[in-house]
Formats: structure tokens, C-alpha cells, sequence
């Protein structure tokens, strides 16, 4: 939901973002992405968390970045990477990046170990990654790669 308000920067009150009435869309979307940011490094990390615990893994740092051609990445020396525009996909999206760089942490490659590690934890995985696509489509439409 977005909304216009009487205000000077684009937000977000926890139920609704919001932009100032004097502002286009276009003009409002860096502040946006600020807030997406924010958010990202807010719920991003716990899912992090969550299934760490779950898969027994421990990373080392969770970053949020503006990486533009992929949603996460998994360093050498396990720091996982997410892009501030993973927050907009769907939460059950979401946890199939997470898990996805979590596996990576076990295997390097996406070999059929790999495909194995994921789907021992999220079955339903090929579903789930159907959601990014569209939203692949969507903000590539929207223009959201700036």
C-alpha cells in the first residue's frame, strides 16, 4: 500500500509506505530503496538466523547490497549477501534465497548435493523461486535497477 502525505520524506509506518504529496514516484524512489534497506536489514537477517539454527550453520555476517543480477551470495569464508530487493518479494520467496546461500555454505556449487541440501530443507523450493521470477520481471518494469 502507498499512500501521499503531507511530509518531506518517503517512509514507512509499519503498515504503510508513504510519499510526499509534492513528490512523483520517480522522485521519491531513492528514499524508498532507503527504507527497503532499512527493512531488508531488519527482517533479512533474522530469517538468517532462523534457519541457521535450524540447518546448524553458523555465518559469519549478513550484508545487504545493491546488487542488481543476483538476490543473495555466499562468500568463501561464509558471509551471505542479500540485495535490498529481496524485501519485496514474498516471505516463503524470501526463505528460499536464505536457505538457497545457507546451502552454500555446505556445498560451493549448485551440483545435485546441493539441489539435495536445499530441498532437505525447503521441499517446495522450484515453487517458491517462481515468485522471484515475477518479481524479476516486475521491477525490471518498474525500472527499480537504478
Amino acid at each position: 500500500l502507498l499512500e501521499r502525505r503531507p511530509c518531506t520524506q518517503a517512509g514507512f509506518d509499519g503498515r504503510c509506505f508513504f510519499i510526499p504529496e509534492q513528490q512523483t514516484f520517480e522522485q521519491a524512489k531513492p528514499q524508498l530503496v532507503e527504507v527497503y534497506r532499512r527493512l531488508a536489514g531488519e527482517y533479512l537477517p533474522a530469517r538468517v538466523s532462523y534457519f541457521a539454527n535450524r540447518m546448524g550453520l553458523s555465518p559469519n555476517r549478513v550484508r545487504i547490497t545493491g546488487a542488481k543480477t543476483r538476490w543473495g551470495s555466499c562468500s568463501g569464508k561464509d558471509n551471505l549477501n542479500f540485495a535490498w530487493r529481496l524485501i519485496l518479494a514474498p516471505p516463503e520467496a524470501v526463505d528460499s534465497v536464505v536457505v538457497h546461500e545457507l546451502c552454500h555454505m555446505r556445498e560451493r556449487n549448485h551440483g545435485p548435493r546441493f539441489w539435495r541440501e536445499v530441498a532437505s530443507v525447503l521441499p517446495d523450493y522450484r515453487e517458491r523461486d517462481q515468485a522471484l521470477k515475477a518479481l524479476s520481471r516486475r521491477l525490471s518494469e518498474e525500472n527499480w535497477e537504478k
